[in-house]
């Protein structure tokens, strides 16, 4: 996902391109209706308001804006480990186990943790 920006004036535009998709937003809708009329020559389909992008579900509320969810992958990725029907529990853990103190090392992801593992791996 390649993010892109243009700002004209008090307007903003902000256009996210994976592969042959696009998604744009701005600071308002007549901002946006200009960035799509200067893409004319192109064959360029306008789907409306997005409510899932690249997996997943987008909602708009007018006053927060955007809000971004996986719901449906993690319904489907317990679906296929045999946890659907599984029980949840809270497992509260104590904020200051997370606590960085003055002469901690950052903790840093491991290359693993780029793999991807799922639910069974834990």
């Amino acid at each position: 996902m390649c993010f892109y920006w243009k700002r004209d004036g008090d307007d903003l535009v902000v256009v996210g391109v994976y592969v042959d998709d696009l998604l744009a937003t701005g600071t308002s809708a007549a901002a946006v209706e200009r960035f799509f009329a200067s893409l004319a020559s192109l064959s360029i389909k306008d789907l409306g308001r997005v409510s899932k992008f690249l997996g997943m579900r987008v909602t708009h509320n007018g006053q927060n804006g955007y809000t971004l969810d996986q719901e449906e992958a993690i319904r489907d990725l317990l679906r296929d480990n045999g946890l659907a029907d599984a029980n949840s529990t809270w497992t509260p853990i104590d904020d200051s186990c997370y606590e960085l103190k003055e002469g901690d090392e950052e903790l840093l992801g491991t290359p693993s943790a780029k793999i991807g593992p799922t639910v069974r791996q834990f």
